[in-house]
Parts: structure tokens; sequence; C-alpha cells
């Protein structure tokens, strides 16, 4: 499937999703502790759930939060967690995007951490 099918697929869901009323990827509210790692290609809900669900996966990851307006997911871990950059990195790769930056407590990455 070429870009312009995915991004027209990915725009006809987003316009179901607003007419059904707005879908959030976890209602709560991020942690001080949380990780943001920005990925290209995030231009809907159905991309943020996507990845929210490989995200919800990794290891100690309480919440996820995606702000499509900057392309950005925000993964909060379990009190007194750390979640592994590299873990993070690898979820959002498995979801078929590409991370560009990770930053959390534990650094600031351009590349898959070693971590």
């Amino acid at each position: 499937m070429n870009r312009a099918m995915q991004r027209s697929g990915c725009l006809l869901l987003a316009l179901a999703v607003l007419m059904a009323g707005a879908v959030r990827v976890n209602a709560s509210s991020p942690s001080p502790r949380a990780t943001a790692i920005q990925v290209k290609g995030l231009h809907c809900n159905h991309c943020a759930r996507r990845i929210a669900t490989k995200l919800q996966a990794v290891p100690n990851v309480a919440a996820v939060h995606a702000d499509l307006k900057t392309n950005t997911m925000i993964v909060s871990p379990r009190e007194a967690t750390d979640v592994s950059p590299r873990a993070i990195w690898e979820a959002a790769e498995a979801a078929r995007f590409e991370p560009v930056r990770l930053v959390g407590p534990l650094g600031t990455f351009t590349t898959k951490p070693e971590l």
C-alpha cells in the first residue's frame, strides 16, 4: 500500500472517529516520570492505537497517551519503576513506525538506546 493510500485510510478513519465521538488512548494524565517517544507518521487515532497496543505490552507500562499534533506517544511507568527506553523504541518499531526521538528519565536518544 502506498503512502497516499495509507494517509487516505487514516483520514477516513479519523473522520469516522470524529463522527462517533473523540477517542482517547488513555484518559489519565501522564506521570512526571513519563517517557516521550516521537515517531514519523502518527496521523490519526488509529495510528495511535496501533502504537499504544505495542507500548502497553512493554513491562512496567501503566498508561500510554497520544499527542497527534507533535507525533508523540507519552509512556507512563507503573509506580516506583522505570520503563526500558530500548523496549519503548522497539515497541514503536514493532507497530511499524519509525522512532525519531525518545526523551525520558533515563536520557534522550535519537537512535535506538542500548538500555
